[in-house]
């Protein structure tokens, strides 16, 4: 054992602070959920896999668990999968955690909504006045086009009773 080796240890055992059953263990977990616990078998298995993994798919740059873990949290969010879902499978005890790893934009969030609403044409012609109203007070359309479009929705056409809409 080398000289820093030894006094490394030595500066270490101090603050080491097993559990009474890990006592005779060197290396202690000091924080996350195995405080006061020797390191496990499982930590090396998921740091060899991701090795294997990372040679199997050819990368050669360093790679490591933890810089696999927020690309998948983000590709969870791109695939707009719920938070909390995404929070149990990074096991993550605070939602706030997981939400650093969402990226939305106001963009994405428009272009939902987009997608979410109903076609104008299957609304009453009540609530086709409301969608005009709410996009005016929201400055999407100028008063004169609302004007229009309330005009051509309250207008019946006279041949076939159908109400016109924009």
């Amino acid at each position: 054992m080398s000289p820093r080796l030894s006094e490394a240890i030595k500066n270490y055992i101090p603050y080491r602070n097993p559990l009474p059953e890990y006592k005779k263990y060197l290396i202690i977990v000091p924080t996350g959920n195995y405080i006061g616990k020797r390191l496990g078998e499982q930590s090396a298995y998921v740091v060899n896999l991701t090795k294997k993994l990372v040679v199997a798919a050819g990368i050669k740059k360093h790679v490591t668990p933890y810089i696999i873990k927020p690309s998948a949290i983000t590709n969870d969010f791109n695939k707009n999968i719920n938070p909390r879902i995404i929070q149990r499978k990074a096991r993550y005890k605070n939602i706030e955690t997981t939400l650093r790893y969402d990226h939305t934009d106001d963009e994405m969030v428009k272009r939902h909504f987009y997608q979410q609403k109903p076609s104008f044409g299957s609304l009453n012609e009540e609530d086709k006045t409301r969608v005009m109203l709410d996009r005016f007070l929201k400055g999407e359309i100028d008063l004169e086009t609302y004007k229009q479009s309330i005009d051509l929705l309250h207008k019946k056409d006279k041949d076939s009773n159908v109400v016109g809409y924009v």
